[in-house]
């Protein structure tokens, strides 16, 4: 089986690579992203992959530079973004072109190639809630109240309205906040261990406890795309090895070479959908949480913690688009067989502090720990 994932280099889109190239051994992979990371086979630790893995240099907003791929291709994973919410005023251009007119173009052309997209998007898009407020689930109309989110539902809809034109499976994942390995240095997690690592304050923006999120590790990702997969290609592609068992064992699991623990898989409802019948056309959209919730707050205290330090947290002023929280539900996707592996948030937060211990310069701070200038 063939994928072609945009935005590879990314965070979601790396740790997809890494997770296919692992679990489907007889998948190749084709990331396309504008620029080439040389790092990302051995930061990710899939140098043994190579010969499955080909990136190519290319726009989503220019078929030229991918149609080629696209006859080639069984299933899309478009993971392109541009999510930096601090710099929208002055990459207002990057955001419509990537996040509204590359995702249209994108699902454009996958629907005159008739391949399966499937589309990572944010929980973003239901705008932002109180913590008392229900959990909304994907029929509650989105109400982006950020600019990352008003692209991302701008780019979500335009998609779909694609699927008017040509009868292709569109998958739609809102995903709450992700925590693993190669995230990049700006986001909250990286942020503070990049800070305590240097020896400074771990910064929270806005008031203590006053923003909450989900958060989930990133391979409880991988295992929703997995079901996404199954569902538009109508079979498992995964032929069990030693490491899936490992994956799969509850109560000890293995992320990237670190352990851990977890508790007891939370057992879903049956599902819905017999396990032959395919989304065959149209749009389906599935929120992704593990609704494990915490405060900006707490998280950092944990950070600090977990790396063994006393530092204070600082707080800092809150940007203008700084949402108060999001409140999403997983009802759905539980009914097609997913529920979270990851559900210790300390052992989320170790095993990603590990990593990045492991790979520094993703944080640009020396090995000694300190902030490089």
């Amino acid at each position: 089986m063939e994928f072609l994932i945009f935005g590879g280099n990314g965070f979601i889109g790396s740790n997809l690579v890494a997770h296919i190239l692992r679990r489907y051994p007889d998948s190749s992979v084709v990331n396309l992203d504008l620029y080439e990371d040389k790092d990302l086979l051995r930061t990710m630790d899939v140098e043994e992959f190579r010969g499955r893995y080909t990136f190519v240099e290319g726009d989503i907003s220019n078929p030229g530079s991918y149609e080629g791929y696209l006859k080639i291709s069984d299933i899309v994973i478009n993971c392109a973004r541009e999510n930096n919410k601090e710099k929208f005023q002055e990459r207002l251009e990057r955001f419509v072109r990537t996040n509204i007119l590359g995702a249209r173009i994108l699902a454009d052309a996958t629907g005159r190639y008739e391949v399966p997209l499937v589309m990572i998007t944010t929980d973003e898009v239901y705008g932002s809630c109180s913590e008392n407020t229900p959990r909304r689930d994907e029929t509650t109309p989105p109400a982006p109240t950020n600019p990352f989110a008003t692209t991302m539902f701008a780019g979500e809809k335009l998609s779909a309205l694609s699927r008017r034109i040509y009868n292709t499976p569109l998958v739609i994942l809102r995903p709450c906040t992700l925590i693993g390995p190669n995230q990049s240095k700006n986001r909250p997690v990286p942020r503070m261990i990049g800070s305590v690592m240097g020896g400074k304050p771990p910064k929270v923006k806005g008031r203590r406890d006053s923003h909450f999120r989900d958060y989930l590790h990133i391979l409880d990702l991988g295992s929703a795309v997995d079901i996404v997969i199954k569902a538009v290609v109508g079979k498992a592609l995964a032929h069990p090895t030693q490491q899936d068992e490992a994956v799969e064992m509850a109560g000890k699991t293995v992320v990237h070479g670190t352990e851990v623990a977890t508790k007891p898989m939370i057992k879903p409802p049956p599902p819905l959908l017999s396990p032959n019948q395919l989304i065959a056309g149209g749009v389906a959209i599935f929120n992704i949480t593990g609704e494990i919730r915490y405060t900006t707050s707490q998280i950092a205290e944990k950070v600090i913690s977990l790396m063994g330090s006393e530092l204070p947290i600082q707080e800092s002023v809150i940007e203008v688009y700084r949402d108060m929280g999001y409140n999403p539900s997983r009802k759905k996707v539980l009914y097609q067989g997913w529920s979270p592996k990851y559900t210790d948030i300390d052992e989320i937060l170790k095993s990603t502090i590990e990593w990045y211990r492991d790979h520094p310069e993703v944080l640009e701070v020396s090995a000694t720990g300190q902030l490089m200038p």
